[in-house]
């Protein structure tokens, strides 16, 4: 389940997503992103956000630690691809959704 759940965020968050994954994705993203935007503050909040989030998602046994490492290792391939290619066209997109999740 975790797999599948995990390959469904590689390329884009589906519309599906649960609410932990959407912040483990954003939060992955996010990260990537205060590498390459001009203007980070949206991405480090972001990133800052999630992250705090996830923590309290983890106390209250909506997820564990295991899982997001899972989905951050399913999502890792991708992301370096694109990194090491300095693809900042395919970043943004991927970052998109966030944006729109979270009002960026």
């Amino acid at each position: 389940m975790i797999a599948l759940i995990a390959a469904s965020l590689v390329f884009t968050p589906a519309p599906e997503v649960n609410e932990v994954d959407l912040h483990i994705y954003c939060n992955a993203q996010a990260g990537i992103m205060t590498q390459y935007l001009a203007d980070t503050q949206f991405a480090e909040n972001l990133m800052m956000e999630t992250a705090e989030w996830l923590d309290q998602a983890v106390a209250d046994g909506r997820t564990t630690r295991d899982h997001i490492i899972s989905v951050q290792d399913a999502l890792f391939p991708v992301n370096q691809e694109l990194i090491l290619a300095d693809d900042l066209a395919a970043l943004e997109a991927r970052f998109a959704p966030c944006e729109e999740a979270f009002g960026g």
